[in-house]
């Protein structure tokens, strides 16, 4: 081919054209790779984490160490089977061995189950599951209630029902410790660390509450003759978002 000023023009678009061709499926291929990442990421590496795997990754209050100097910690209200407060209704009920008897509450937005001794209630967040907000235990023995047996782990240092309140008053830092058949006394508190408070409920009995920095709280009912533990309630009252449970 003769090399003239109209053949190398010729030539110069057939090679742009060639050029322009191979750029856009260079950017269709990056484009491919680029979805696939995103769908891989968004969909979790195409599984869902088990229930055991939630379990052992859910996040739980780092334990310190403590003393009867010390106040009530947020680790303290994890249970001795490892429930604690924002779990989910199937976590939960996965650590229960999923043999519970479950109770109906006549609201959508509320569920419940009891297991050796121990009530779990749960209340349902904007993602529509249902996270850990209550638990009750009660001596069933001594007051007939509808909660099943009395359980013997402990509930607190050491501690659990049938004992003494001035055995848990010894327990925590207790600045004023004396039974006065006050409507309302703070044991220790209120501080950045929470409070803890002895009420004479009704003229009748005693009940002794626990708030921590956190807002968790734990209320121990005590018997009318000896003062005895007979019921406790604790409360996740935190501002946490429920949906993070889910993460």
């Amino acid at each position: 081919m003769e090399i003239c000023a109209g053949n190398l023009d010729r030539i110069s678009r057939i090679c742009y054209a060639e050029n322009e061709k191979g750029g856009i499926m260079m950017k269709r291929k990056i484009s491919v790779l680029l979805l696939i990442c995103f769908c891989t990421a968004l969909f979790g590496c195409g599984r869902e984490k088990t229930i055991e795997e939630k379990i052992a990754e859910f996040p739980l209050p780092e334990k310190t160490e403590i003393s009867a100097e010390t106040p009530v910690q947020d680790w303290e209200f994890i249970l001795p089977n490892g429930v604690f407060f924002g779990m989910d209704y199937d976590m939960v009920k996965a650590v229960c061995d999923n043999d519970v008897l479950e109770y109906t509450s006549g609201s959508e937005d509320y569920k419940s189950f009891l297991k050796d001794g121990i009530f779990y209630s749960f209340v349902k967040n904007s993602d529509g599951a249902y996270i850990l907000k209550n638990l009750s235990i009660q001596d069933t023995e001594e007051e007939n209630g509808p909660y099943g047996i009395v359980i013997e782990e402990p509930i607190l240092r050491g501690l659990g029902i049938g004992d003494a309140l001035t055995e848990f008053l010894a327990a925590v830092p207790a600045e004023d410790a004396t039974l006065r058949r006050a409507e309302w006394q703070y044991v220790y508190g209120p501080n950045e660390d929470g409070y803890a408070a002895l009420e004479f409920v009704a003229n009748s009995y005693y009940a002794l509450r626990f708030v921590t920095s956190s807002d968790y709280m734990m209320m121990l009912t005590f018997s009318r003759k000896g003062q005895k533990l007979l019921w406790v309630e604790t409360y996740d009252n935190s501002e946490a978002d429920m949906s993070a449970a889910n993460a």
